[in-house]
């Protein structure tokens, strides 16, 4: 074929995606001249598309012109065929960097078609996946297809054209990855973060070190995109010897340096290393014992059907694992605080969105006088806002082997909020 990736990406005018499926791209064996006369979807599984994922009329006709668009374009056809491989077949889903769309600019109105070309071209393979691995409740599995048009209907809504909303999350939905296991959801994720954890061999003590060369704010969490870092981080390790910022349960990364002694610790958890990443569904339920139900039934779902994802804990993004929400409300009084101190907490990506769609129903985040406070939390993040001060949501970790532990609140410690709340100005 000859095309480089920024050749092919180039000419259908593709939004950029992380340097890794560049990379994949010398991997990749182009298709046959037969593979390439092959529909990109084929007419039998068009047809079962809009029962297994809810499409309406129109967005199924839309799909259908779409793919056609794709069969009439050679250049088209070999970016929908790699971004497949390169996103479902070279290797897991889970193992792939997350991307935020697959829009084709060359397509005008309908880019983002695309990515639901490249997305629905999957739902065969999941299907063969899940008859293969006899999977105890396939439906739940295939029920996430219905995900495509709840996150394609807003972009209808705004634009007037069917396209994909949120690829990387649909791009999950469409796999064989997230389930249902008694009251949350999982998938298989890597910790993306340049994070290590040490378990104390006697005490049982677990330590959380940074790595080196990130960028933090002055109270300690991540920089925003584009924002000037108070200081980067440093990582140096000799022996059983290392200078490093801790990370702190409460959220938080120390701004200074310390020497520890890693002697007496073993590494139980790094960058790369595979988690059940675990969602909570909007309706009642998220509670200590459920979240316990639901993470050993997790445990047992995943030995069963997918034997080879060998998990070492649970990770969870979320606005509940805010680190500002603890210096807005008490354990005593709220839900989500007896639950965030039953897990380690660490700064994450700023996605103030975030709040904006779970907490007021919002598509994005607006003036803070134009939000409603017509709940306790709603008020309360309101006047937060209103101060000036800054919101982030946060993540949460849990060992697998801390899983007895938990419901004790294993690693809170009053001055590590205490500390936080110091660099907070708070």
């Amino acid at each position: 074929m000859g095309m480089t990736w920024a050749e092919l990406a180039n000419s259908a005018r593709l939004k950029e995606l992380p340097e890794y499926y560049g990379q994949r791209f010398p991997g990749w064996t182009p298709p046959t001249e037969a593979e390439l006369a092959a529909p990109y979807i084929g007419a039998e599984d068009l047809a079962r598309l809009p029962n297994l994922c809810g499409f309406p009329e129109d967005l199924t006709e839309a799909l259908g012109r779409a793919c056609a668009r794709i069969d009439a374009h050679r250049e088209m056809k070999l970016l929908a065929l790699y971004l497949h491989w390169a996103i479902f077949v070279e290797r897991p889903f889970y193992l792939s960097a997350w991307f935020e769309s697959l829009e084709a600019g060359a397509w005008g109105g309908e880019a983002a078609m695309l990515g639901l070309c490249v997305l629905c071209r999957e739902i065969p393979r999941t299907l063969r996946d899940l008859a293969r691995r006899k999977h105890p409740n396939p439906d739940d599995v295939t029920g996430n297809f219905k995900q495509l048009v709840e996150y394609a209907r807003p972009r209808r809504e705004k634009t007037g054209h069917w396209g994909l909303a949120n690829a990387a999350w649909c791009a999950l939905c469409v796999t064989p990855w997230l389930n249902t296991a008694h009251h949350l959801r999982f998938n298989p994720a890597k910790l993306d973060h340049d994070f290590n954890f040490y378990r104390h061999r006697q005490t049982g003590a677990l330590l959380g070190l940074a790595g080196g060369g990130i960028a933090l704010r002055g109270d300690g969490l991540l920089c925003d995109e584009g924002e000037v870092p108070a200081l980067e981080t440093s990582f140096r390790q000799t022996g059983g010897q290392a200078l490093a910022h801790r990370l702190s349960p409460a959220g938080f990364i120390s701004l200074k340096a310390e020497a520890f002694d890693l002697a007496p610790y073993e590494k139980i958890l790094g960058q790369g290393d595979i988690l059940l990443s675990f969602h909570i569904p909007r309706k009642p339920g998220y509670t200590v014992d459920n979240c316990r139900a639901s993470f050993m039934a997790a445990l047992e779902l995943f030995e069963q059907a997918y034997p080879e994802v060998k998990p070492k804990g649970f990770i969870s993004h979320s606005w509940l694992y805010s680190p500002q929400l603890p210096l807005m409300l008490a354990e005593g009084d709220s839900r989500i605080i007896k639950l965030q101190r039953q897990l380690f907490l660490m700064p994450a990506f700023v996605d103030r969105d975030a709040f904006a769609i779970f907490l007021y129903m919002l598509d994005s985040m607006p003036e803070p006088e134009r939000l409603p406070d017509d709940s306790r939390l709603r008020a309360l993040v309101r006047d937060w806002l209103m101060q000036g001060r800054y919101l982030s949501v946060g993540c949460a970790l849990l060992p697998i082997q801390d899983l007895p532990r938990f419901g004790g609140t294993p690693y809170f410690r009053q001055e590590e909020l205490d500390a936080f709340k110091h660099l907070s100005g708070v």
